[in-house]
């Protein structure tokens, strides 16, 4: 394979009508949503505004077909260039009744034959998007949901809502498109020129994009050594090269109080960067990433230090713009340094009290955002009759279901027959309990030391005969319960050897508190596994107290959407969907409001995935036969029907399936709820 050449080319040449391209059959489906789409238009609009030269789309990669001089396979661009294509069709919809000399310009650009335009569009398809292509071209009537090539083709038709000055601007826009076209002469299979095209290099990182845009249109060296230099240093980005990326999510989640998709955070920083001067938030994203660094690089914190070495050693990242907001009000000289670290000790004692009773992980990217909006209410209504501690705590008592804050009796509940020995929950509370107890020396828990059975993982004649008849059933039971579990430094030492043995040991360790209780026994069994459990539990709500205050109970709880919660008796009167609030009165409305936001924002895949699944056929339907067999329904729109004959559990259960089928994390619902 050679590459022939490189040329630079405007739209005309781009698109030429002359040759025909054909999208190989490797390739992926079309996929842009509506949300590509517009920012395609938004980034044409600016083009023009701006009043640029020119307005750069990338580059496209082309193999040229075997005994064909005028079709080649495009291996790299066919979204991009789709999507040009059925905005050019949007226009042409337009023109045809309105503008012959637009009309005839963009014939010449996408057929090759004007007169026989319906089987010549220089673009072919793959079967499926080719299908649907076709019906555009020839005029055939398209309904959303069909396709994404028929949902966007549709978007740009009600974006162009036939304004003449609108389309002329875009048509000026289209003008100012230039991209990168890149021939291979063809001595490979096309197939494996795309597999070497995208099994090789690295694609850019989301920072690496903000970076790009940020510093493009003024100043670029003097702001880049200025600002961004500063803030790659903060971000340890020589360490690790995602952690731009990841403090800018975290940045705008403080922002904009949602969290963008990892893959989307380029997008939704150039809409936060939309009527902003560059400048002045590359001042902000310096300020903030010198409080990431402060977590980062938590030991040089010496007030604080242990505590976020351990929330980062409980690995509960998704936190972090919290704790950022916390770190600025500290630095600002709004909270002092005790009130920081009570709130941040405070949130350590609810991660640890979550992991002990497995509250689902994914519940905390809406507490996060919860806690944030409540920081911000704090300070702006200057809050006096509680402080700070106190109003974080009773925040996070009021979360009910998957965000709860775990009563003492709850961990008592749980923690026997919690595993303590896989992940890293076991090891920082052993830890944590021997560090608050032992004050003769400080304990540094490094990589050689590990967690320690009592009762060993294999039982050997001993262990069987000093256990008793009920090894085996003792055994399985308490394993890895904490009561059977310490810590050291000497793990291979002990392994499976006889109490006696690991007593000589268990003397000599400087985990005094662990071990005190052990190294005196004659036995081991049952009830002395149980007695320490016991001991351990309690040094452990000792130390992470349930926060001793009083909350006004309101009448509506909020929940996130969680399939374990009994919504029996309940009342819902609102819901937060992606960080707004939409009021409702009852259950049967809130099930079409919810699905049609869903569907919405992907009815290609809400139809091929939910509307054709038989597993859901007895539910929801667009099929109005289908329809007919329900008791009760609502209808939304004209898209879909839903059968409403149902219990409050089962609607809940419905919407968590369809999301999960969609991959949709549903904590990004939360539910208002007052009881009957």
């Amino acid at each position: 394979m050679s590459i022939r050449g490189e040329d630079v080319l405007v739209i005309e040449e781009m698109f030429d009508s002359r040759k025909t391209l054909h999208i190989p059959v490797y390739q992926r489906n079309y996929d842009w949503k509506e949300s590509h789409c517009e920012k395609l238009i938004s980034d044409i609009e600016k083009a023009v505004d701006r009043e640029t030269k020119e307005y750069f789309i990338g580059s496209f990669v082309l193999v040229r077909k075997e005994d064909d001089k005028k079709s080649f396979y495009i291996i790299d661009g066919q979204q991009r260039i789709t999507t040009i294509i059925l905005l050019l069709l949007a226009m042409l919809d337009y023109a045809k009744s309105n503008n012959e000399t637009l009309k005839t310009s963009i014939e010449k650009l996408i057929f090759s034959d004007v007169k026989d335009k319906t089987s010549r569009l220089f673009l072919k398809q793959i079967q499926k998007d080719d299908f649907f292509l076709n019906k555009i071209v020839n005029g055939e009537k398209v309904e959303k949901g069909s396709s994404n090539i028929v949902n966007n083709f549709l978007y740009f038709k009600n974006k162009l809502n036939n304004d003449d000055n609108y389309i002329s601007k875009l048509w000026k826009g289209l003008d100012l498109l230039k991209c990168i076209k890149i021939t291979l002469e063809q001595e490979d299979e096309p197939q494996i020129i795309f597999e070497t095209l995208n099994a090789t290099g690295l694609s850019l990182k989301e920072g690496d994009k903000i970076r790009n845009y940020i510093l493009m249109y003024k100043n670029q060296d003097e702001l880049y050594n200025k600002y961004w230099v500063k803030i790659e240093e903060n971000c340890l980005q020589n360490l690790n090269d995602e952690n731009v990326s990841t403090f800018i999510r975290f940045f705008l989640a403080i922002q904009n109080k949602e969290f963008s998709k990892e893959s989307e955070v380029y997008n939704d920083f150039k809409k936060y960067l939309e009527n902003k001067d560059n400048e002045e938030v590359l001042k902000e994203l310096l300020e903030y990433s010198q409080y990431f660094n402060i977590i980062l690089n938590s030991s040089k914190s010496e007030n604080i230090s242990s505590i976020l070495e351990n929330i980062k050693e409980l690995k509960v990242n998704i936190l972090t713009p919290f704790i950022m907001l916390l770190i600025k009000y500290n630095k600002e000289n709004i909270i002092d340094d005790d009130t920081l670290y009570n709130s941040l000790f405070l949130l350590e004692n609810y991660i640890v009290r979550r992991l002990i009773c497995s509250k689902p992980s994914n519940a905390l990217n809406k507490i996060c955002l919860s806690l944030i909006k409540k920081l911000y209410i704090y300070f702006e209504k200057n809050i006096q009759n509680t402080t700070l501690v106190d109003y974080i705590a009773g925040s996070l008592i009021e979360f009910k279901g998957s965000g709860e804050f775990p009563t003492d009796e709850e961990i008592k509940n749980c923690i026997v027959d919690k595993d303590m020995y896989k992940g890293m929950l076991g090891k920082h509370l052993l830890k944590t309990l021997e560090s608050i107890n032992n004050k003769k020396e400080k304990i540094l828990i490094d990589k050689d030391i590990s967690i320690e059975h009592i009762m060993p993982q294999t039982l050997n004649s001993h262990w069987k005969k000093l256990i008793g008849n009920t090894y085996k059933e003792i055994h399985e039971k308490y394993l890895n319960s904490i009561g059977n579990l310490t810590l050291t430094g000497n793990n291979s030492k002990l392994s499976n050897n006889s109490l006696e043995e690991k007593q000589k040991i268990y003397r000599e360790s400087k985990f005094i508190f662990l071990n005190k209780d052990l190294i005196d026994l004659k036995e081991y069994n049952e009830d002395i596994i149980l007695k320490r459990t016991n001991r351990l539990i309690q040094n452990t709500l000792d130390y992470y107290k349930y926060p001793n205050i009083t909350i006004e109970q309101s009448d509506i709880k909020e929940y996130v959407l969680n399939d374990d919660i009994d919504f029996t008796d309940t009342n819902i009167v609102a819901f937060e969907y992606k960080n707004d609030i939409f009021d409702v009165n009852k259950w049967s409305l809130f099930l079409p409001k919810i699905l049609g936001f869903i569907y919405e924002e992907n009815s290609v895949e809400f139809t091929s995935k939910i509307l054709h699944n038989s597993v859901f056929k007895n539910r929801i339907t667009n099929d109005r036969e289908q329809a007919k067999t329900y008791r009760r329904t609502i209808e939304y729109k004209d898209k879909f029907i839903i059968n409403v004959d149902s219990n409050t559990n089962s609607k809940i259960k419905l919407i968590i399936n369809i999301m999960d089928t969609l991959n949709i994390e549903p904590d990004i619902v939360t539910l208002h709820i007052k009881n009957d």
